[in-house]
């Protein structure tokens, strides 16, 4: 929510982000459903040029389409990352309430990813998802370059979703 108005991201066929904005008098039509992961056909809207508020000043970053993506990325861009891969490893960090978790794609690569301060609300579903290795979606993290490899980081931004219904997650599920 910004201003009153519904913020939602949505990915295109191509895998590009499309951030919508719900206008004001809409918002409470919306207000309570839970949108992840649902198809929209989009009927009726108007095309303009906006910049959020990023709070963080990282540029949005599309669906990496592997971990490799990422592990190889030696640019000095700061950049926000999504990514999607199974959970192959992970370990809490208690007095924190944050994960540090190890994801593998479709090609059997893996990247760390680091989430911090994690919502009490959360902590189960993510402490669940680690024991049954499940897959994850994980949106806007920060690509943090390290001598000893690329990492993700979360930031105020970061959202997951376990076990998604979309075409990455499924090229994981048919190949594990």
């Amino acid at each position: 929510m910004e201003n009153n108005r519904m913020l939602l991201w949505m990915i295109d066929r191509q895998r590009e982000k499309i951030l919508a904005i719900i206008p004001r008098h809409l918002v409470p039509g919306y207000r309570n459903m839970n949108l992840k992961g649902n198809v929209f056909s989009v009927q009726h809207f108007q095309v303009d040029e906006y910049h959020l508020d990023n709070p963080i000043g990282y540029p949005l970053y599309p669906i990496v389409s592997t971990v490799t993506t990422v592990a190889q990325d030696h640019t000095n861009k700061r950049r926000l990352v999504d990514v999607v891969g199974r959970i192959v490893w992970g370990n809490r960090i208690r007095q924190l309430r944050s994960f540090e978790l190890i994801l593998q794609d479709e090609t059997g690569n893996v990247t760390k990813l680091l989430l911090y301060n994690v919502p009490a609300n959360l902590m189960i579903k993510v402490i669940v998802a680690t024991y049954n290795k499940s897959i994850l979606y994980v949106s806007c993290m920060k690509l943090v370059h390290n001598n000893l490899g690329n990492l993700l980081v979360s930031t105020v931004l970061t959202d997951f979703d376990v076990e998604p219904q979309m075409y990455e997650a499924d090229r994981i599920r048919a190949r594990y």
